[in-house]
Parts: structure tokens; C-alpha cells; sequence
């Protein structure tokens, strides 16, 4: 077997052709990646129009610029825009279209019906269909806007369910039935704690409902009855919270 022998300067020579190898092929990568980043980035053929208004891009702006990719490329980046949702709306649609370089931005608005306050005037917007609030209300009382104020010195945080999904879905029952039976209210007041609903009409009656059962079943039904065969105004209360059972006193 023969010895093999190193020529060290064939080995020199060889160490020094990889390193200007790899010079050369990483000047390549790293040029490949500048051009690819400006073509992103400065490239016309991304650059895009917002129809949009001021005031409803003044809104999307700061939730859009959280994300690395809208802040790196900027808003008129088609690349930028992509599926965001705003406490204030429902929904929010985004349009993207390339070939015209526009970008449509419409909302969805939820319909103002239903305002939740505390026992602090921390009052807001709530979604009679999801129970979010969704912004900042005023004070309110009357007929065609009802006004839940909870006993509670909690906050209210925007975006998140004010109740529990099926506690919400009874309250809603709850206050449907009494605009069918076209009771006036002048107040409704709710204790988490007891799990009960009081509405006090404007004849000051109070009708007092559990959130325990579905009021769908047995209590609705109930106080309907009892409204055939008495006079709201006649009544100091009508009490609901317990199953299979109604009591009421007169004034």
C-alpha cells in the first residue's frame, strides 16, 4: 500500500479557492435577498390603492401596523392586508385586488339596541346577538333602548362576552317577551351573584326573573298569564324566580 503525501501548498491553495467560493455564493444569496426584499418592499406592481375612509382607517391602522409584515412594507403594500377584526364593528371587510391595485375596506356596524352599565356608569354598546360590548355608551332610559345596569364596580372590557352565552341568551328572551306583552319599563337591574333580572316598569311594578332555567319554558308563559288577569299597575310585584311557581302582591 502506498503512503499518500500532502503538498501544503496544493492544501493552502485549495482552502483559499472554498473561501472565495463561499464568498462569492453568499454575496449571491445575500443580493438575492436585497433584490427580493426591495422588490417586495419599493416594487410598484405591490403598490395599491386604499378606498377607504379617514376615519375608518384611522381606526384600522394601529391593529394592522401590530403585525411585523404591515409595519415592515407599510399600508399602500398589498402584501400588508390580510383578515382583521375591531371591537367597533361587526365585521370587517377587506377587498384585495391586484390587478386593479385596490384595496376596498367596508365594515360591518353592530346595531346600537342594548346597553349594559355598573353601579360605576361604566356603560357600553352590548350585541344582543354575541352579548359583546363593543363601545362606549351613554346613560339611557326609555322604551326604545333598554339599559342594564348590573350591581358590580367590575369594568366592563370591550370584545369579550358580558355574560356567559346561555345566561346572555335568557336575559334576551326575557326582555323580547316584555316588549310583546308591551310592558313600559323604566328600569332593569341585574344581580350576578342571585343569578336574578329585575324589571321595574313605569307603573314602579317590579317583575323579578331567575337566569337559573330557561325562561323559555315555564316563567314567560306565566307571566303572561297573569298579566290577563291583572292590571300591571295594580301590582306591587310579580315574582318569577322559582320553577312551577308565580307570586305576586297587589298594591
Amino acid at each position: 500500500m502506498k503512503p499518500n503525501y500532502y503538498n501544503k501548498k496544493e492544501l493552502g491553495k485549495k482552502k483559499k479557492n472554498r473561501r472565495v467560493s463561499f464568498y462569492i455564493y453568499s454575496t449571491f444569496i445575500l443580493t438575492l435577498i436585497l433584490g427580493s426584499s426591495y422588490l417586495v418592499i419599493q416594487s410598484p406592481l405591490l403598490k395599491v390603492n386604499l378606498l377607504v375612509s379617514e376615519d375608518i382607517l384611522m381606526q384600522v391602522r394601529p391593529t394592522l401596523l401590530e403585525k411585523k409584515t404591515s409595519a415592515v412594507l407599510g399600508l399602500n403594500n398589498y402584501l400588508s392586508w390580510s383578515a382583521i377584526s375591531l371591537p367597533a364593528f361587526k365585521k370587517v371587510n377587506i377587498d384585495r385586488d391586484l390587478k386593479r391595485k385596490n384595496i376596498l375596506i367596508t365594515t360591518t356596524p353592530y346595531e346600537k339596541n342594548l346597553v349594559w352599565c355598573t353601579t360605576s356608569n361604566d356603560c357600553y354598546w352590548v350585541d344582543k346577538k354575541t352579548g359583546v360590548p363593543f363601545s362606549k355608551a351613554p346613560q339611557t332610559r326609555g322604551q326604545y333602548i333598554y339599559t342594564i345596569t348590573e350591581e358590580t364596580k367590575l369594568s366592563i372590557i370591550p370584545n369579550y362576552q358580558i355574560l356567559p352565552e346561555v345566561k346572555f341568551k335568557y336575559i334576551i328572551s326575557i326582555l323580547d317577551n316584555i316588549q310583546e306583552n308591551k310592558i313600559s319599563v323604566d328600569k332593569i337591574e341585574l344581580n350576578r351573584n342571585l343569578e336574578e333580572l329585575r324589571v321595574i316598569t313605569t307603573t314602579n311594578t317590579s317583575l323579578i326573573f331567575t337566569l337559573r332555567i330557561d325562561p323559555e319554558e315555564l316563567i314567560l308563559d306565566a307571566l303572561t298569564e297573569v298579566l290577563k288577569k291583572h292590571n300591571l299597575e295594580d301590582l306591587e310585584y310579580i315574582n318569577l324566580t322559582v320553577e312551577n311557581r308565580v307570586f305576586y302582591r297587589n298594591k
